[in-house]
């Protein structure tokens, strides 16, 4: 309606809402929910201050943390939108000025951790070249308290809590290293 305050877009994230916020998701609903949360994070993409945006991000991690949807998360094609909420970070720079709240960002990245058991998703974390993303974010993430000595303890315990997420995915995708074919540079 074009008399409407409401947007197309934010219509529809309210809508989708209803799918994203529930505590529990039942097995025969997991491929609907990852495919609305995969919408709502390419939707949300560019729009830092979305009310979608969190309660999304809260509910794929809750949904990470079973290891059986692991291999759901590369099937619904939801791990490259999360690597461009972390790729971010890289693009700004020193991480001063980052793009989205840095909560949502030790969310995605924690994401990221609970899900890189899987082998497949590792493998497609190596061909999208995401290692480098994890490493270049750490780097920044390590150094902005150091940068900022005047930052505040919370926010100085966010990026520590980004470093522990991040530190930890570079591990057990370091450990796994067996079945990895890495890219050479020509």
């Amino acid at each position: 309606d074009e008399r409407s305050s409401v947007s197309m877009m934010e219509a529809f994230l309210r809508c989708s809402m209803n799918v994203m916020i529930r505590e529990s998701v039942r097995v025969l609903e997991i491929t609907l929910f990852l495919k609305t949360a995969c919408i709502n994070l390419k939707v949300c993409m560019g729009n830092e201050t979305s009310f979608a945006l969190k309660p999304s991000l809260q509910s794929l991690f809750a949904l990470s943390k079973k290891p059986q949807n692991d291999s759901a998360f590369r099937r619904e094609r939801v791990i490259p939108p999360l690597l461009n909420y972390l790729r971010s970070i890289t693009i700004t720079g020193n991480g001063e000025e980052i793009r989205y709240p840095l909560e949502l960002l030790v969310y995605v990245a924690g994401i990221l951790k609970n899900i890189c058991n899987d082998e497949g998703n590792q493998k497609a974390f190596t061909r999208s070249g995401a290692i480098r993303i994890f490493y270049d974010v750490l780097g920044i993430a390590s150094n902005v308290p150091l940068l900022n000595p005047g930052m505040s303890v919370g926010l100085k315990d966010n990026w520590a809590q980004l470093c522990v997420q991040l530190t930890s995915l570079i591990r057990t995708m370091s450990v796994s290293y067996t079945h990895l074919t890495l890219p050479t540079n020509r």
